[in-house]
Order: C-alpha cells, then sequence, then structure tokens
C-alpha cells in the first residue's frame, strides 16, 4: 500500500485520543489546525524531523529497533543512494529533503536483525517496541505483513553518506601500505600495485574471510568495528601529506584498536576529507557484510544493579527506617504545599522581566517549605504544569482550580504532586536550577531528556531491601570535584540511559540525573539510596502511563496511604479521587483530540467506500 494511503488507514483505527498523542508531538504552532487538512498532517507526521519530542517517549530498545529497521531497509539497497538498481523510489512529494525513501521492512526481517527470530523474551521485548512505535505512528503498517520508515528515516538514524566500494577506497592508498594490509590478512605481499590492489579487494569483498577476520579480532577490536558499522561511525586521523597516494604512519596512529583494524583493512579511506585530517570508515562491501552477519545490539532489559547492595537498615536508626524516613518526608511535603498555598493567597510570586521569579519571592517560597529551596522549586515548577499556578500581570498565582485543590485530602495533593514531578519537562518555567535549560516553547523547541522520569523509572530495578549507598548531595560533590562515580551512581547513570537515550547526548546529563536522585530523597520516593514504596508504586506507574494526560493512580495513593498510616479505605469509604486539574498540557491534548477527532474520524471518512484493510472499519474505535 502506498505510504501517505497506509499511515491515513493506521491513523483511522486509533481512537482520536490517540491520534492526539502523535498530534502532540509536533511542537506548538507548527500546524494552524484551523486551516490543516489530514494531508498536511500526514505530511508532518512521516517527518520525524518536525516531530522532536516524540524521541522523549522512547527508551534504549526502541531506538535500537529503529536503527535495525534502517539497517535493513539500507541493506536491502547494497547501501547505494539508489539501490543497486540505481532507481529513485520517491513516489510523492515531501517535504523532507533527503534524496530517496527507505523501506517497507519485513516484520519477521526486522526482528531477526536484533536477534528475535526465535520465541522468547527476547522476541516478545522486541514485539513490544514495534508495537509502541506503530501507536506513535513512528512505523505504520505496509498491509503486506512490513512496515513503511518515516522519509527522513535514513538521515535521523542510517548511514551518513555511502561508503566508498573497497577498490574505490584502495585506490588512496601506495605500495607499502597494501604490502602491510597483504601481511596481516596472510596474503602474498610481493606483486606490483595493481597485483596486491585486485588481491586484497578479492579478500575484503569474500564475506566469509570478513565474518571470520571479525570474529578472529580481539574482543574491543571486534566491539568497536561492530559499533562502527551499524551506527556509520568514521574516524578522523591528522595527516600532513594529503597530495596523491598515501601510506599508513610506521608508527601507528597512537590507538592500538584502530591500527589493527587499519592494518586489516576493516577502516578504509572515506571519499571526504579534511583540509589536515582523512576520514576512514568500513568500505561498502565490508559494512554491507558485517551488517548482514552479525545481528544489531538489543538490549530489552536494563542493566543489573552492579556494585555490592547494602542490605539492612541504616545505621542508628530502628527497623523499618527506609519507610520511616519516607513517611517523615511525605509529612514534610504535605504540610509545605499547604503553607505554600497560604503563601501565594497572601502575597502572589513576583516576576522579572526574563519571566523567572524574583529573588524576594523566591525566598518567601523557600521559607514556606521549611527552608528547602529544592522542595520550593519543585512545587512551583510543578504547580506551573498541572494548572493549580498562572502567570498574571507578571506575578504568579493561583488559577482558579486552587478550590479543588484546597478541598481534596492531603493524601491525594501528594499524589498529584509526585506524579506531576516524575513527569516534569527537564526545562525550568519560573525557577530553573543552574544545570536546566529555561522553557522557551518555541516551534524549533527539541526533544528534552527526562531525567526525572528514567530516574523514577530506574528505580523499580533497585531489589527490595537493598541501597544503591548513594547519597545524592555526596554524589554530586564528589563527581564536581574528583569526578568520582560510586557503584551505585554507575547504575543509576547507565540505567537512567537505557529509559532516556537522549541523556547520552547532554553534556550535563549526570549531573540532571544526581539532581533528580536528590528531588526524589526530598519527595520520599527515595531514602538512603534504597527505593521506598511510594517510590515503587511511583515507579510503577509513570512506566505504564508516561503521558501527562493522564489521570493519578491508585496505586500510588495506596502506597502513600499506606506510608502515612492512613491504611486501606474501610467499605463504603471514599478517597476522594484523583485531581482533575486541567493544565496546559492536558488542555492542549483536549484541543488536539477535537482536531483528530475532526481531521480523522467519521464525518470525513463516512464516503470514502471500502472498509480499511487493517481491519476496522472508519471511526469504529471512535
Amino acid at each position: 500500500m502506498d505510504r501517505l494511503a497506509a499511515l491515513d488507514a493506521h491513523l483511522r483505527t486509533m481512537p482520536p485520543e490517540r491520534v492526539a498523542d502523535i498530534l502532540s508531538t509536533i511542537p506548538d504552532g507548527a500546524v494552524r489546525y484551523r486551516t490543516a487538512t489530514p494531508d498536511t498532517l500526514l505530511d508532518l507526521i512521516m517527518i520525524l524531523a518536525f516531530r522532536p519530542t516524540v524521541f522523549e517517549r522512547l527508551p534504549l530498545p526502541h531506538h535500537q529497533i529503529l536503527r535495525a529497521v534502517v539497517a535493513v531497509a539500507e541493506n536491502a539497497q547494497e547501501l547505494l543512494p539508489g539501490g543497486p538498481e540505481g532507481t529513485w523510489p520517491r513516489r510523492r512529494r515531501s517535504l523532507v529533503q533527503d534524496p530517496f525513501l527507505l523501506g517497507p521492512v519485513d516484520h519477521e526481517a526486522l526482528l531477526a536483525k536484533v536477534g528475535a527470530d526465535r520465541p522468547g523474551p527476547t522476541r516478545m521485548r522486541a514485539q513490544e517496541c514495534v508495537s509502541d512505535l506503530l501507536d506513535l505512528a513512528v512505523l505504520w503498517p505496509d498491509g503486506d505483513g512490513g512496515y513503511h520508515l518515516p522519509d527522513d528515516a535514513g538521515y535521523q538514524f542510517g548511514t551518513r553518506g555511502f561508503p566508498w566500494a573497497v577498490e574505490e577506497a584502495l585506490d588512496r592508498y601506495g605500495l607499502a601500505t597494501l604490502r602491510r594490509i597483504a601481511l596481516a590478512l596472510g596474503l602474498d605481499p610481493t606483486g606490483d600495485w595493481w597485483e596486491l590492489r585486485k588481491t586484497l579487494a578479492g579478500a575484503l569483498t569474500d564475506e566469509q574471510k570478513v565474518v571470520s577476520l571479525v570474529r578472529r579480532a580481539p574482543h574491543e577490536v571486534r566491539h568497536r568495528i561492530l559499533q562502527m558499522t551499524f551506527f556509520s561511525d568514521q574516524v578522523e586521523i591528522a595527516w600532513t601529506h594529503l597530495v596523491g597516494r598515501m601510506d599508513l604512519p610506521m608508527d601507528g596512529t597512537g590507538d592500538d584498536e584502530q591500527d589493527w583494524l587499519l592494518e586489516h583493512g576493516l577502516l578504509l579511506p572515506a571519499e571526504y576529507e579534511t583540509d589536515d585530517a582523512l576520514i576512514f570508515e568500513a568500505a561498502r562491501e565490508v559494512a554491507l557484510t558485517i551488517r548482514r552477519s552479525f545481528p544489531h545490539w538489543f538490549d530489552p532489559t536494563p542493566p543489573r544493579v552492579t556494585g555490592p547492595p547494602v542490605e539492612g537498615e541504616p545505621s542508628g536508626r530502628a527497623p523499618g527506617a527506609v519507610e520511616e524516613i519516607s513517611r517523615e518526608a511525605l509529612t514534610f511535603l504535605a504540610g509545605a504545599d499547604t503553607r505554600l498555598v497560604a503563601t501565594l493567597i497572601e502575597r502572589p510570586g513576583r516576576l522579572r522581566r526574563d519571566g523567572h521569579l524574583a529573588v524576594p519571592s523566591r525566598r518567601r517560597l523557600t521559607k514556606a517549605a521549611g527552608g528547602n529551596e529544592d522542595l520550593a522549586r519543585i512545587w512551583l515548577e510543578v504547580g506551573a504544569r498541572t494548572g493549580l499556578l498562572i502567570a498574571e500581570n507578571g506575578h504568579v498565582t493561583l488559577s482558579d482550580q486552587v478550590g479543588a485543590w484546597s478541598a481534596a485530602a492531603p493524601e491525594i495533593r501528594l499524589v498529584a504532586l509526585l506524579e506531576g514531578w516524575a513527569r516534569r519537562a527537564e526545562d525550568g518555567l519560573w525557577w530553573p536550577t543552574d544545570d536546566e535549560p529555561v522553557a522557551s516553547g518555541a516551534v524549533e523547541e527539541g526533544a528534552d531528556a527526562r531525567s526525572r522520569w528514567a530516574v523514577v523509572c530506574a528505580l523499580t530495578h533497585v531489589p527490595s531491601g537493598t541501597t544503591l549507598c548513594i547519597d545524592g548531595a555526596r554524589a554530586t560533590r564528589d563527581l564536581v570535584e574528583e569526578n568520582k562515580k560510586a557503584p551505585g551512581t554507575e547504575w543509576l547513570l547507565s540505567a537512567a540511559h537505557w529509559y532516556q537515550p537522549l541523556t547520552a547526548v547532554d553534556p550535563e546529563h549526570e549531573f540532571r540525573v544526581l539532581r533528580a536522585f536528590r528531588e526524589a530523597e526530598a519527595l520520599g520516593v527515595v531514602c538512603v539510596g534504597a527505593t521506598t514504596r511510594v517510590g515503587r508504586a511511583l515507579s510503577q506507574r509513570i512506566r505504564s502511563a508516561p503521558r501527562a494526560e493522564d489521570a493519578p493512580g491508585e496505586e500510588v495513593l495506596a502506597a502513600v496511604r499506606e506510608t502515612l498510616g492512613l491504611g486501606a479505605p474501610e467499605p463504603g469509604e471514599s478517597w476522594g479521587g484523583p485531581l482533575d486539574l486541567v493544565g496546559p498540557e492536558h488542555a492542549r491534548h483536549r484541543e488536539l483530540t477535537r482536531w483528530a477527532r475532526e481531521l480523522f474520524g467519521r464525518p470525513w471518512t463516512s464516503g470514502r467506500g471500502d472498509a480499511d484493510p487493517f481491519g476496522a472499519g472508519p471511526g469504529k474505535d471512535e
């Protein structure tokens, strides 16, 4: 089925709320929905560059699935821009500038690429990832057992340019280097330049010889060439003489792994170079052999806790101290919430010209939060996201929803604060920390590495009754002053990266992860490095309902009540239900749901005739 028609049919099998989830990945202001048509939105949805926030929702296995599906599509085209026949399969006008489109890719070929071609947990996890990508329309069915890819999938996850063929790359080398490579490969090094070039080209285009060479390479070298091939990485080597044929330096480049790959011909010169350096990469036939012979990396589960977890209770505390400390933190948060509401009723906070809270107002709120500046900042930023607080006439004030907030039971407000914090974006609106970007709301705003969400998700993997031996403040100080990481800190950073791979491209990600951990300590989510009952329930909740528009869950409320000693409700007793505050994200999602219903619902499709090819009639799920 045609890409555009297949995506249109895929969206029309969804309820409007799920279509709104997809539309919410397009930045505000990018679309004028009053004049938009379905084709307008389909064009944007098919291009990941116009949906930067979609990456916020994808853990590491989903990124790996995307890289694998692009690799399968590129391999089918022999890593050539127009495929082996030299055709250009552009079948529609597209907003993207890529010279060609990739796909479709068969479902079983995709699973085989990540080593999930047999029944088992890995296959189940891979299929879950594919299902999540279908829900977000990052992939969509082609109607024939495969998936269409976004227009810019190659640009986002594929090869950077197209590598030279082996013979073209060998043309750059002089006779001395050709002899070195021949010796390393166990070939006859005698003969002239033309004979050696032909011999080496035959060896490096022989799939069995290349696979054997990779398998017998030292472990670190094998890991490196696989990474470079799967991720289309290149290496840049300083070179002083760039005219004519060249020879590798006799004393190496200073990198033993790199020298091994160069001397065995697994890295060859690339087409491009800089003024003072040469670029090396795997030649086309070598890259294709490796990509087709080795499964793509796929990590279905986060890393296990490393280091010696400490059993037992904190020294100097009675049994059950972790939950006792959590109860103290939750009680303190409830009291701070009441005082902060009263403080803003008495006098709203003043905003400076740059939109940030003025210093005197910060001091007042910090005092109301019991002197805990982090707690005051968390409350303010969560209030902005949940709709409890608004900016009006240069001041931060309580919204009309404060009545419902004040009337709710303390434990219900605590749940709203905890879930609002765990889902909070990485940028600060009125009171950003030193390592947070300022919320701009701009159309070009990119994806965020949501450190809080990643840390809370990771905490569920800390075994009950054990601790990571992390104190947030001390771990941050060690990182700043000595660049030292305890085993528990190493695990936390790696687990946060598994849940939020975007942290890898954030130069401040280590400090942001530890800052989120310190905030979790202040909120009673984690105590003395151990996940609390509330933390475990919160982690399970936001992993199953990561969207900001999801209503607070009863499992978190039950954990909060149990920690506070309130117990389960008596028969007939009402817990009061979740707060139904309408924040900016909720309001936008409701508006997008309305547009989704109007643009992709039954009225627009009523005259389209045939039922859709995926088994559901137009508007059936609505």
